[in-house]
C-alpha cells in the first residue's frame, strides 16, 4: 500500500465487558471495584490516546452499552464485539475495519495500561513509518502491550498468554523484523493483585491512581 496516497495510523483498544473484565482480581477486588478499575483504567488509555498526535481514529471494541458510552465521552469511536468472537478474531475485525477505511496502519492497545504515555504512542508511530510491526512487551507476563500493524494484515493478533513471543515468531515467519519499543509506562499493565500498587511514573494514569489510592485507604468490600 502507498502509505503517502492513504489514510493514517488508528488505534484499536479491545475492552471486555465491565462485568467479565479482570477477574484475576478477584482475590482483591469486589466484582463493583474491578468494574471501577477498568473504566478508570480505559479512561486513562483513551485519555492519550485522543491526544496523541499522529493517530487519526481510536476505535473501542467492545459488547458492553457502559464502555461504549464511555468510550464516546472521550469522542473515540466504536465497534461491536459480538458475543461469539474471541479476542483475537474480534481485534482481526477492528484491523480489517482500518484496512476497509484506506488506512495503512494500524495500533492494537490494551485497555489495562493506564500509565502509556503520549512520547511512547509517538515513538510506536514513528517506528511504524518505517517498518511492518511495532511491539512492546508487558513487563511481567510475556504479554504483548502495543502491536503496531503496518498493513493491518502484516501478521494476525495473538493475543492471550505469551503473546509477544508469539508476535515476534509470527513477525519472522512472514520476513519482518519488528521494532521493539523501548516501554516504561506501557509496559506496566494491571492484571493481578500484585499490580494494584500505585506506579511511580510522573503524573501519567490518574484515573488510576485515584482509584488504588482511595482502594488502599479502605476495606475490601463485596458485591
Amino acid at each position: 500500500m502507498n502509505r503517502s496516497r492513504s489514510r493514517g495510523i488508528a488505534a484499536l483498544v479491545p475492552v471486555k465487558s465491565l462485568e467479565q473484565g479482570k477477574n484475576r482480581l478477584a482475590p482483591a477486588l469486589a466484582p463493583s471495584e474491578r468494574a471501577a478499575l477498568v473504566e478508570a483504567m480505559l479512561g486513562d488509555v483513551l485519555e492519550v490516546l485522543m491526544r496523541a498526535s499522529g493517530l487519526d481514529e481510536v476505535l473501542v471494541l467492545s459488547s458492553d452499552p457502559s464502555i461504549v458510552a464511555f468510550a464516546l465521552s472521550f469522542g473515540a469511536k466504536y465497534l461491536p464485539d459480538r458475543q461469539e468472537w474471541g479476542m483475537n478474531d474480534a481485534i482481526r475485525a477492528g484491523l480489517q475495519r482500518f484496512a476497509s477505511d484506506g488506512r495503512w496502519g494500524g495500533l492494537v492497545v490494551p485497555a489495562d495500561v493506564p500509565y502509556i504515555s503520549e512520547a511512547e504512542i509517538r515513538m510506536a508511530i514513528s517506528a511504524l513509518h518505517a517498518n511492518e510491526i511495532v511491539l512492546a512487551r508487558a513487563s511481567r507476563d510475556g504479554g504483548t502491550n502495543l502491536l503496531g500493524l503496518a498493513p493491518t494484515d502484516a501478521i494476525a493478533p495473538h493475543f492471550g498468554p505469551h503473546s509477544f513471543v508469539k508476535h515476534l515468531s509470527a513477525a519472522r515467519s512472514a520476513g519482518f523484523e519488528p521494532v521493539i519499543l523501548p516501554a516504561t509506562g506501557l509496559a506496566r499493565d494491571i492484571d493481578l493483585p500484585s499490580d494494584l500498587e500505585p506506579f511511580a511514573l510522573g503524573g501519567a494514569a490518574p484515573r488510576t491512581r485515584r482509584f488504588l489510592a482511595e482502594k488502599t485507604s479502605r476495606p475490601k468490600k463485596h458485591g
